[in-house]
């Protein structure tokens, strides 16, 4: 939101491939830490706590998962420290494009689908 933009391009297609040689389960963690410390920072105060309560739930399910929620939580100051959220029209899109994705995966349909699954 600050300064950047986002263009969908369809003649493009982009392949990624992840490194081969990458610890899956710090992978897992990092990603967790991570995803806490930008809704802390970035999202708006319900946004930020349905994002802890999905971590928690995670790490509850998935005790390799625990000591990045530990991690986040140490850095919870400095997130906080650091905090400038979305603006309120770019949080109402984040909010939109969850809500389409956790209704996606309720109906078991890919997300960027339009229309019934075949």
């Amino acid at each position: 939101a600050a300064g950047w933009s986002l263009t969908y391009v369809p003649e493009l297609t982009i392949l990624h491939f992840p490194s081969a040689q990458r610890e899956r389960r710090r992978r897992e963690q990092l990603l967790l830490r991570n995803r806490l410390w930008t809704a802390w920072m970035r999202r708006a105060p319900s946004s930020a706590l349905a994002a802890t309560v999905h971590a928690v739930q995670q790490a509850l399910l998935h005790p390799p998962l625990r000591p990045a929620l530990y991690e986040a939580l140490r850095g919870l100051p400095w997130a906080l420290a650091r905090r400038r959220p979305l603006p309120p029209g770019i949080e109402a899109w984040c909010a939109r494009v969850e809500a389409q994705a956790a209704a996606a995966v309720a109906a078991a349909q890919p997300v960027l689908e339009e229309g019934p699954a075949p």
